[in-house]
């Protein structure tokens, strides 16, 4: 993504407060939440159960940020993202 874009692209981090105008990337096998503009990490639980760790994100996006709240989905597996 770095090619194509001059925003900031950072990888998650526990208490990190986000921006505006930054690209936040899901570290692998992790789930990502919002609270009060604070990301929360969890380890996915090691199952055979399918992870949907955009859904998770955007559902704790919505509900923090209500109606401010923009989010794109640029690509994914499967089903990832459209709940």
């Amino acid at each position: 993504m770095a090619r194509h874009t001059k925003i900031p692209i950072t990888v998650a981090e526990e208490g990190m407060i986000t921006e505006g105008n930054h690209l936040y990337l899901i570290p692998p096998r992790m789930n990502v939440s919002i609270f009060n503009g604070t990301l929360l990490l969890e380890k996915q639980v090691a199952d055979h159960q399918l992870h949907l760790p955009i859904d998770i994100f955007f559902k704790s996006l919505a509900l923090d940020q209500k109606k401010q709240a923009i989010a794109i989905v640029l690509s994914g597996p499967g089903s990832d993202g459209i709940l």
